[in-house]
């Protein structure tokens, strides 16, 4: 009975999968159901309480990118009974703004210049099968919104920036009728979610110009 109701550490948080799940699920329905931007960064804290399944008190940082890509604390309350596959979020709130000891600044510092920063992928990771498959997925869901008929030819240029997942900037040759021409799209990606959107397609020129400059 001691157990049952009690507050207790969850052990070995920092470095667990399911606990960064659940955070991370804390956040995404806290943007559905306040219309909010916030992008996971990291668990800073996680208790659980034996009731009907387990209560999570999970201590999160987040960026609100609606507050100039400010870096928040927040305190997020999951329900989790995993024998009915049932998880809820009971409450989410907003503790104050990113404080950071002293002594672990240096990490905090590296961490958040990862978070929100633009990257350029490199040779093999540009042209690895997943790219490949991410701009291919840009393609058609541009053609099933524009009703168009584009085909894909290749990746030009990728970058990536980690957001609440990964977002993808990938340039790529796709042929309009028997034209090449240049776009770029802009792919969200959570794989722990299974979930890919493209965020942008747009038309950067004809590919007349690329060809010549990479032959």
């Amino acid at each position: 009975m001691a157990t049952l109701g009690g507050i207790r550490q969850v052990e070995g948080f920092q470095n667990s999968v399911e606990i960064e799940n659940l955070a991370r699920f804390a956040v995404e329905e806290y943007n559905k159901k306040e219309n909010a931007l916030l992008e996971f960064v990291k668990v800073v804290n996680a208790k659980e309480q034996v009731v009907s399944g387990t209560l999570y008190y999970i201590t999160l940082e987040a960026v609100d990118v609606g507050d100039i890509n400010k870096t928040k604390v927040y305190e997020a309350k999951v329900l989790v009974k995993p024998w009915i596959g049932f998880k809820e979020l009971q409450e989410f709130k907003l503790i104050g703004d990113d404080v950071t000891p002293s002594g672990s600044s240096s990490d905090s510092l590296a961490h958040n210049a990862i978070v929100g920063g633009v990257g350029e992928l490199q040779g093999s990771q540009q042209n690895s099968l997943e790219i490949e498959n991410l701009a291919r997925f840009a393609v058609d869901e541009y053609n099933k919104k524009e009703n168009a008929l584009l085909e894909f030819v290749k990746v030009v240029n990728v970058k990536q920036q980690v957001v609440s997942g990964t977002m993808y900037y990938i340039t790529l040759v796709a042929l309009d009728g028997d034209k090449k021409k240049v776009y770029e799209a802009k792919v969200w990606e959570k794989p722990w979610l299974n979930f890919k959107e493209v965020q942008e397609f747009k038309l950067i020129g004809d590919a007349a110009n690329l060809t010549e400059s990479s032959t």
